[in-house]
């Protein structure tokens, strides 16, 4: 009987099933660098994003952060409500009130005549002014900064005036902020009166000029002759 033994069979089994794995492994690890390269390109286009969003070349702001949420989104979008804002404006005049109209000329100027006259009111130790800043946006688009000095008036109270537009305005002094939307139709200069205590909550009060009032004081007639703005060149 003639029998026919295939040598190689036997041995070539293992080195078949060495190969194959090989082969698998090889593929594998493809896979896996076209998923990292595919990862990383993905990371480095929304890194790219995220910086031309922040150069401004991108809008709207509600793509900036999805989170914001629709309600939010549209009051961004949309100009502020001309009789919302003059509903606003129609408020009693308080310390809280940070939109004033003509009308509250002068018990703007009482308030701060009060508290220079108030003996249990701390006086600063020095007259340097603060530094502010206002970003100004419309329609979801940043359209630049400008920056303007507080003068101190006395008892930690400061006074500036700069142009405020129509849109929604980002305004700083140090680590406090305020947002102030206009309506079209409502820009223009204002006067801005901050006060700054040492302790309590700063608070800010803005005045359209000119300055509809019975008396103007020597702190006020010398903010009305200076003109602090520092406009970003490109601010319209």
């Amino acid at each position: 009987m003639n029998r026919t033994i295939h040598a190689g069979s036997e041995k070539t089994r293992p080195r078949r099933a060495m190969i194959a794995a090989a082969v698998g492994i090889f593929l594998s690890a493809l896979a896996t660098t076209g998923q990292a390269q595919d990862s990383h390109s993905t990371e480095v286009e929304r890194l790219q994003q995220l910086l031309r969003r922040y150069h401004g070349q991108e809008q709207p702001v509600i793509e900036e952060d999805p989170s914001l949420g629709i309600e939010v989104h549209e009051a961004i979008e949309t100009a502020p409500d001309r009789a919302a804002h003059d509903a606003r404006l129609a408020m009693p005049f308080s310390e809280s009130k940070v939109l004033l109209r003509s009308a509250d000329s002068d018990d703007l100027i009482d308030l701060v005549e009060a508290r220079l006259a108030d003996r249990g009111i701390a006086d600063r130790r020095n007259d340097a002014p603060l530094i502010g800043a206002l970003q100004q946006r419309r329609d979801g688009a940043f359209l630049g900064n400008r920056t303007f000095s507080f003068a101190h008036v006395g008892k930690h109270q400061f006074v500036s005036r700069t142009r405020i537009d129509a849109g929604r305005n980002l305004i700083t002094a140090v680590e406090e902020q305020w947002t102030v939307e206009l309506p079209e139709g409502t820009d223009g200069e204002y006067l801005l009166v901050l006060y700054a205590p040492p302790i309590d909550a700063w608070s800010l009060q803005i005045l359209p000029l000119p300055v509809a009032a019975d008396s103007s004081p020597a702190w006020l007639e010398a903010v009305l002759q200076d003109t602090t703005d520092n406009p970003d060149p490109d601010l319209p």
